[in-house]
C-alpha cells in the first residue's frame, strides 16, 4: 500500500513518516508492517537457480518453491488438551511442529507463554481442526492446511504469474499465466470464486463490435497531469516550483513541444492543486483520468484520403495488430467528410528482436548481453479529430494520398496548408517500452510504440476539449 507525497507526488510506503525522496513530512503514518513469515526453501535451490540463469526457464524453480511452501504449512499445527468429560485428565496430546512436541501443560524452549496461550485460544474457538494428533493409543489424525496461509501462498503465486506475463507480453506467457491462475482457483474452491472462461475468438472472426480494447501503456496511477507543449527551457524553474520537482526533470518537460504528461498519481486533489499553480504561471493544464482515455473508441483507418474530397475508411480496424498486406487489400467504405479541428502528429517505432540463450550472470554484467535487434522501422501517423469527436487516422504506407513522390509527407503538408482552423501538435516519436522482455530464447518478438501513441493522441484530444 502506497500513498503519494503531498510535495513531490512520488509514492511512499504507508508507514513512512517522511518522504523517501524530498523529505516532506507525511501525515498519519500507518503502523509498520509485520515481519514476513519464514519460508522453507527447496533443498536443490542452487541447482534450480543455476538452470534458470542458464536459460532453461523458471517453471521448475516456481514449482519447487510452491511445493516447499506448501510442505512447510502442512507441518505446522496446534492443539489444546482439556478435560471435558470430568472423569479425570484427558489423553496426553503432543503438538507436532518442526521444533519438537509440546504437551498440554507446558511449552518447549524458545516459545513464549503468550504464544502458547494464543494457540490455546485458537483451538478452543475451533479455528484449528484436524491437526496431527498422537495420543497414548498411537492414533494419528491427518493434518489440514490453514486456509489463510493457503490463500496467501496462492495470491503470491498468482502475483508472480501476472508479473511474468506483463514482463514478457507474449501470447505464450499470457496463456501460461492464465493457466496458472485457473489451477490456483481449482485448488481453492471455497476461498476463490470459479473463474469465467471466455471463449477465445480469433481476430479474423471477430465482428467490429467485438474488437478488443485499445491497449494503453501500463501505469500504476490513474490520474495524469497534462500540460501544453512549451518548447521553452526558460520556463523550467516555474515548472519545478509548481510541481515540486527537481530542475532537471522540469527542464525535460519545458523543452517538449507537444502536450505531455508531467505527473501521475492517485490523489486527484493534489494534482488539481498543482494544476492551479501551473495555470497561475500561464501554463495550460488539464487533469485527466485513465477511464476517460479508455472510453474513446478505436479510430477509423483512412485507406484513401484527399483534402476536401472523397475519403474511404475502415471503421474500428486495429491495423497494427494484423497483417498490413491484408489491410492494403481492403478498399474501405465511404466515410463522411468532417472539418478537423485538431491534428496529432506522431512517429511510431516498431522493433523486431530475437533473444539468445540466457548466459551466466557474470557474462550479463560484464558483456551486457541483451536481445538482438533484427530490424527497426518508423511509421508516420496523423490523427484528425473533429468537433463532434470524429477520429480519422492516416498511416504511412496504408493511407493512399494520390501522390507518388512522398505520399505521407506530402499529405501532411497539404493538410497543414489547406486547413486554416486546424491545430497541429508537434510530432512525437513513440518508442517501445524498454522494460518489456524479449520473450523466450530464440523467439522473435515485435515491440512497438503504438500503445504510447494511442494514449498520447487521446490525451491531446481531451486536453484540447478541456480548454
Amino acid at each position: 500500500m502506497t500513498r503519494p507525497c503531498p510535495r513531490c507526488a512520488r509514492p511512499n510506503a504507508a508507514h513512512r513518516a517522511a518522504c523517501l525522496y524530498c523529505g516532506e513530512a507525511l501525515p498519519n503514518p500507518a503502523p509498520p508492517p509485520e515481519a514476513p513469515r519464514a519460508r522453507v526453501l527447496p533443498a536443490d535451490l542452487d541447482r534450480l537457480v543455476n538452470e534458470a540463469l542458464r536459460g532453461k526457464g523458471v517453471k521448475a524453480l516456481h514449482e519447487a518453491l510452491r511445493q516447499a511452501d506448501t510442505t512447510s504449512e502442512t507441518g505446522v499445527a496446534s492443539i489444546l488438551a482439556t478435560d471435558v468429560t470430568g472423569l479425570g485428565p484427558g489423553p496426553k496430546v503432543e503438538l507436532v511442529t518442526s521444533g519438537g512436541a509440546v504437551d498440554a501443560t507446558g511449552v518447549t524452549a524458545g516459545q513464549s507463554a503468550d504464544v502458547a496461550s494464543g494457540v490455546a485460544g485458537d483451538v478452543a474457538s475451533g479455528v484449528a481442526e484436524n491437526v496431527a494428533l498422537k495420543d497414548e493409543e498411537d492414533v494419528t489424525l491427518s493434518p489440514s492446511v490453514d486456509p489463510a496461509a493457503q490463500l496467501e501462498s496462492a495470491l503470491t503465486e498468482a502475483e508472480e504469474a501476472v508479473t511474468l506475463a506483463r514482463a514478457r507480453l507474449t501470447d505464450g506467457a499470457l496463456v501460461e499465466a492464465a493457466e496458472i491462475l485457473r489451477q490456483l482457483a481449482g485448488r481453492l474452491p471455497t476461498l476463490l470464486p470459479e473463474p469465467t472462461v471466455e471463449p477465445m475468438v480469433e481476430a479474423a472472426e471477430a465482428s467490429a463490435g467485438e474488437t478488443s480494447p485499445v491497449p494503453l501503456p501500463l501505469f500504476r496511477f490513474g490520474w495524469a497531469l497534462v500540460i501544453d507543449g512549451l518548447a521553452d527551457a526558460a520556463r523550467a524553474p516555474a515548472l519545478a516550483s509548481a510541481l515540486g520537482q527537481d530542475l532537471a526533470t522540469a527542464r525535460l518537460h519545458a523543452v517538449s513541444a507537444h502536450p505531455k504528461v508531467v505527473q501521475r498519481g492517485d490523489d486527484e486533489a493534489a494534482l488539481l492543486a498543482r494544476a492551479e499553480r501551473l495555470r497561475a504561471e500561464a501554463v495550460p493544464t488539464t487533469v485527466l483520468h485513465r477511464s476517460m482515455v479508455q472510453r474513446l473508441g478505436r479510430p477509423a483507418l483512412a485507406r484513401s484520403f484527399v483534402w476536401g474530397g472523397p475519403v474511404r475508411g475502415l471503421d474500428g480496424r486495429a491495423f497494427w495488430e494484423g497483417d498490413s498486406e491484408e489491410v492494403r487489400a481492403q478498399r474501405g467504405t465511404p466515410w463522411p467528410w468532417f472539418e478537423p479541428i485538431l491534428g496529432v502528429l506522431g512517429e511510431v517505432t516498431v522493433v523486431r528482436s530475437r533473444s539468445a540463450a540466457a548466459p551466466g550472470r557474470f557474462a550479463r554484467k560484464t558483456l551486457g548481453v541483451g536481445p538482438t535487434v533484427l530490424d527497426e522501422r518508423r511509421i508516420g501517423v496523423l490523427d484528425l479529430w473533429g468537433e463532434d469527436g470524429q477520429h480519422l487516422r492516416l498511416v504511412e504506407g496504408l493511407t493512399d494520398s494520390g501522390d507518388s513522390r512522398a505520399p505521407f509527407r506530402a499529405l501532411v503538408e497539404t493538410i497543414t496548408a489547406a486547413a486554416s482552423g486546424l491545430k497541429l501538435t508537434a510530432r512525437r516519436v513513440c518508442r517501445p517500452e524498454e522494460s518489456r522482455a524479449a520473450g523466450e530464447p530464440g523467439e522473435a518478438v515485435v515491440r512497438s510504440g503504438w500503445p504510447t501513441f494511442e494514449e498520447h493522441t487521446r490525451l491531446c484530444w481531451l486536453h484540447h476539449q478541456a480548454r
